[in-house]
């Protein structure tokens, strides 16, 4: 690859319709999606803006509870 990773893939195999929440590492909220099994984050944030370079914390939740957490980069 070219070194951009604006597209992030998150893959969660549960019956309920997902919600993805994305948040600046100091827990600023930067965009919420929703999906069934694969949600597709490309990058921007709620209002269409490209979200900044760096790291980012996200949760993945399913049925009220939380399925999957962790950190996702976004290279430019």
């Amino acid at each position: 690859g070219d070194g951009i990773n604006d597209n992030v893939e998150f893959a969660v195999y549960s019956d309920e319709t997902i919600k993805v929440s994305i948040y600046t590492m100091d827990g600023v909220a930067v965009r919420e999606l929703e999906g069934q099994y694969v949600v597709l984050w490309d990058g921007r944030d709620n209002y269409g803006r490209n979200a900044p370079a760096g790291p980012y914390l996200y949760i993945v939740e399913g049925g009220g509870k939380i399925l999957k957490k962790g950190t996702v980069v976004i290279a430019r």
